[in-house]
């Protein structure tokens, strides 16, 4: 894979219909390192010293938006130029998500951020205190998962506002890292902890009953994403794994061994983001296309490959 001499580690990848934004932390540094590529080709590598890593990043509409440690806010309307909206504190914040209205990003210690214009922010208390490293709105709520290791189960905490939220225990031993709605279910990806190991999926389609499911890999999975016709889960040795209802899962292996840790369907392709020396990858039609230009697959239908990462 290309490194460029960088020591870098994506979390999460987005766009805006051209421009490409991919997020992460310089392992050398601790900093927070943001790439923006116009064609997703060309790439510049922004390095931030404020903060020591960003987890997630979205676009909305009309901005691209970054979350962080330090409760660190980025945001961009071009993804080139970034303003850092400080809101002070030393939580980490794993993902935000947003419904039109306002902005939801989750944390560590069960913090909740709650904002409608990105510049002043309230927390709410999601009625728990476990780590909560994504949330997702599925059009009428939002929802957001963790883990419970006192009694070693899956938690979600949901709200329709964003501001009142409630929290239940699932009795489902599944330690979530990301989920995903689509099909008329939430699927929440990670790694069983007490029952068995390996990669987990939990299925719900109400957000209260979950049931847990074998994905077949032997490590945790890291995210998951619906990508229109079927939920894609990448993880830990770089497996990726596909299932149309959450419950049975297909394993195939893209050929990289680095961690992948963020996964997004942009436009007709999904993009995996991950490693120790940044890992940019992306499929279509089962064909994966590596930073350096490598592909693995049956690549006859692409034109185009994703470019040098700076």
């Amino acid at each position: 894979m290309y490194t460029s001499g960088y020591f870098d580690s994506w979390k999460s990848v987005t766009w805006n219909g051209s421009d490409y934004v991919v997020v992460g932390l310089d392992i050398d540094t601790w900093d927070s390192v943001i790439l923006h590529s116009p064609d997703g080709s060309t790439w510049n590598r922004h390095l931030f010293t404020s903060s020591q890593g960003l987890w997630d990043v979205v676009w909305d509409g009309a901005r691209f938006v970054a979350v962080g440690d330090d409760n660190a806010v980025f945001v961009s309307a071009d993804g080139s130029v970034w303003t850092e909206q400080a809101m002070g504190g030393w939580y980490t914040l794993f993902a935000i998500a947003q419904n039109g209205v306002r902005y939801v990003a989750t944390g560590d210690f069960g913090t909740v951020v709650e904002s409608s214009d990105l510049i002043s922010w309230t927390s709410h208390d999601p009625g728990t205190t476990v780590q909560l490293p994504d949330v997702v709105w599925n059009g009428s709520e939002f929802l957001s998962v963790g883990y419970d290791w006192d009694s070693l189960e899956l938690v979600v905490a949901r709200s329709q506002d964003g501001i009142a939220w409630s929290s239940n225990p699932t009795g489902v031993d599944c330690d979530a890292y990301g989920v995903a709605w689509g099909n008329e279910r939430y699927v929440a990806v990670g790694a069983f902890q007490s029952t068995t190991s390996g990669a987990c999926a939990a299925v719900s389609q109400n957000g209260v009953s979950w049931t847990a499911y074998e994905i077949g890999y032997e490590s945790e999975a890291a995210d998951v994403v619906w990508s229109g016709s079927e939920f894609v889960a990448v993880g830990v040795g770089g497996f990726v794994a596909r299932s149309s209802d959450g419950m049975t899962w297909v394993a195939e292996d893209p050929g990289t061994g680095n961690q992948l840790n963020g996964v997004a369907r942009l436009g007709t392709a999904l993009w995996a983001v991950g490693g120790s020396g940044g890992t940019i990858l992306t499929v279509e039609e089962e064909c994966w296309i590596f930073s350096d230009g490598f592909e693995s697959g049956d690549c006859a239908a692409w034109s185009t490959t994703v470019g040098e990462v700076p």
